[in-house]
């Protein structure tokens, strides 16, 4: 697959999917008599394939789960997800304190409840993937603020204490060095007691989130344990890369704005604390947490060093697993975990007709020796041009940035085995052993469908990540959720919604909504006037009729004329009428992603001016969108969008 779904680019290692030549777990595991679910992020199928369309083939059901209950999508919003079940995507719920991370773990317990009901000597196989610590950061209050003052003294300060703390669990060997702040991390002291406080509360918040997420992850495990399952079930927990940098010096209160490139002030920030974390936003916090976060390693996720790369791993099977609690330092990589699975389901991993062989080392070898020598030989890593390469205890690694020389690249070497943070590069007292892992890392990545490299962290998506172009779409009443990478592409463009409603004197509601609370806008009546409401960047725009519409059919549209860049005339007409007119400014510079609804409202809520779902009470005999050919293509914002979501 090469890198995530959003960025495919058509060469053999980068199809934005799975190829159909690699058997994924579930593809041998139900064959073999297992009942396969796979609940929360999926993130492996092509944008232009999330719709209601299809193809499904690369849908979790397609690729060989039974069930599926989750997201598509690369983040989510945890207080109000657009969810999809199995192959159709169902309405938000609408608990009272509903919590995306609460749900998931209940629909595990739920689909694996259900089948032994019915076959109670069947194996399950449960992928679990909750969108959490994901950004944004949402967690209940009184998870997060049991963490009130704790992170006041800052991330040097922590990143110093979580090494002490790794190395007295026996995480980190005792030599452990702590690598040197990364530079683009201000040092604590250097920031503002409002710009602390800021950051502090953002850490605040993620490790509520955390916590938060560890005790659903506790749901599960304890009702394995009533059913006397949890003894003999492999439970395999992990994440899935570095720490993140994407939220910059102070964090961000809506990640829509980060994602286009609209900054965010102090001043924001400071009125915000108290509501950090809750449904009012989509936050994530600074880079400097992102750094503690990889304490004792360098740099970031998207990178290939420590920070990028290294991950904690928990393996609990305690009728198979002979000394529990022990901490193991064979090297593993992720591809080593479906090899572990198959072994200790007793299948055969052997490829297929037409499938490729099994990459990766199984581990379970470890359940037996704790101690002994990694038996997996090597490693490569490639990431947007950054490279690196592990073999028999030694890293070689480079920071690439766009437009550097891939042949006169400095390689950074580290000797991990007596090195665990990568503190001292041994590439100049060293050079045959640099030599050697270069030449090893060449012929890995032709192995790997590695080339052509590609360093574009923008421009990097091709046309064809979206459907097919559209000017006009037609909606009906009541009908599901479209997702937002099928919807009318609205974002700094000319634009007209039209239709046709039949109201009386009570009728009210939504008539047209898109997206959510951090970026959308919805149509709707209110009181009997018809009222357009766009939430941009810096704030919500409201245009009202100016007189009540008459009970029976009325024709109704909205119309936005581009004046110039993300800016425009707002007008609302009624039966040919023109009712109201606004100029507007504050306008998103690209689309917002999130699904578009006819006849309610779902997801996040658009308006406080009804209550959600916002059912529309009237008729909507007619509505149809048509856009303008006035937009102005960014292919590399919407890349920078892309990215930032994952």
């Amino acid at each position: 697959m090469g890198i995530i779904a959003d960025m495919c680019t058509g060469y053999p290692g980068y199809l934005g999917q799975v190829t159909d030549k690699a058997a994924m777990l579930p593809e041998l595991l139900t064959p073999a008599g297992y009942s396969t679910f796979a609940v929360g992020k999926w993130h492996l199928t092509r944008a232009r394939d999330m719709t209601s369309a299809g193809p499904f083939n690369q849908w979790p059901l397609g690729r060989g789960f039974e069930r599926y209950y989750g997201f598509l999508y690369s983040l989510i919003d945890q207080w109000h997800p657009e969810l999809v079940e199995d192959n159709r995507f169902i309405p938000t719920p609408r608990e009272a304190g509903y919590h995306l991370s609460e749900d998931l773990a209940h629909q595990t317990i739920g689909m694996i409840r259900d089948a032994r009901a019915a076959d109670p000597a069947k194996p399950f196989f449960a992928y679990l993937a909750f969108g959490a610590c994901h950004s944004p950061h949402q967690a209940p209050r009184e998870w997060i603020d049991r963490y009130k003052g704790q992170f006041d003294e800052g991330w040097d300060v922590m990143r110093a204490r979580w090494l002490e703390n790794q190395i007295a669990l026996g995480i980190a060997p005792p030599d452990t060095r702590l690598t040197p702040r990364n530079p683009e991390v201000a040092a604590w002291d250097s920031m503002s007691a409002d710009e602390q406080r800021v950051c502090a509360r953002h850490q605040e918040v993620f490790a509520g989130f955390l916590s938060h997420t560890d005790a659903q992850i506790g749901k599960v495990t304890a009702y394995l344990e009533a059913q006397g399952l949890l003894d003999d079930t492999l439970v395999i927990v992990m994440s899935d890369n570095g720490a993140s940098a994407e939220g910059g010096a102070l964090g961000n209160l809506n990640l829509r704005r980060h994602f286009q490139h609209i900054p965010e002030t102090l001043e924001e920030h400071l009125a915000a604390l108290d509501t950090l974390g809750s449904d009012r936003h989509w936050n994530t916090y600074p880079a400097g947490w992102g750094h503690a976060g990889n304490t004792p390693h360098r740099w970031f996720k998207m990178q290939t060093h420590g920070g990028g790369v290294r991950d904690p791993l928990i393996v609990h099977w305690p009728r198979r697993i002979g000394q529990g609690g022990a901490i193991n330092h064979q090297f593993c990589h992720c591809a080593d975990l479906a090899p572990t699975i198959l072994e200790a389901a007793g299948i055969d991993p052997a490829p297929q007709p037409g499938r490729m062989a099994m990459q990766g080392t199984s581990i379970a070898y470890t359940f037996d020796e704790p101690d002994a020598l990694s038996r997996k030989a090597v490693q490569y890593f490639e990431l947007m041009g950054n490279r690196g390469i592990w073999a028999e205890g030694w890293k070689a690694v480079t920071r690439h940035f766009a437009g550097d020389d891939y042949a006169t690249q400095k390689w950074e070497l580290y000797h991990l085995d007596a090195d665990f943070s990568e503190a001292e590069d041994l590439a100049d007292t060293h050079p045959d052993k640099l030599r050697e892992l270069q030449a090893l890392w060449e012929r890995e990545a032709a192995a790997n469908h590695v080339f052509p490299l590609d360093d574009r962290n923008i421009d990097r998506l091709p046309h064809t990540y979206y459907l097919s172009p559209r000017r006009r779409w037609s909606f009906a009443q009541g009908q599901g959720r479209l997702s937002g990478y099928a919807a009318p592409a609205i974002g700094n463009r000319s634009y007209l919604i039209e239709g046709e409603i039949e109201i009386d004197l009570a009728s009210h509601g939504v008539i047209l909504a898109a997206g959510g609370q951090a970026g959308g806008f919805v149509l709707h009546l209110d009181g009997g006037h018809l009222v357009h409401e766009y939430v941009g960047p810096r704030a919500r725009e409201v245009l009202r009729s100016a007189a009540a519409l008459e009970p029976g059919r009325r024709r109704i549209a909205f119309q936005f004329a581009k004046t110039g860049d993300c800016r425009g005339t707002a007008s609302l007409l009624v039966d040919g009428r023109t009712e109201a007119v606004a100029a507007m400014a504050d306008l998103w510079p690209a689309p917002v992603s999130g699904g578009v609804t006819c006849g309610y409202d779902d997801a996040s809520p658009l308006s406080d001016s009804y209550a959600m779902p916002g059912t529309f009470t009237g008729a909507i005999l007619s509505l149809t969108v048509e856009t303008a050919d006035d937009f102005r293509i960014d292919p590399a914002l919407e890349t920078h969008i892309a990215l930032c979501e994952d």
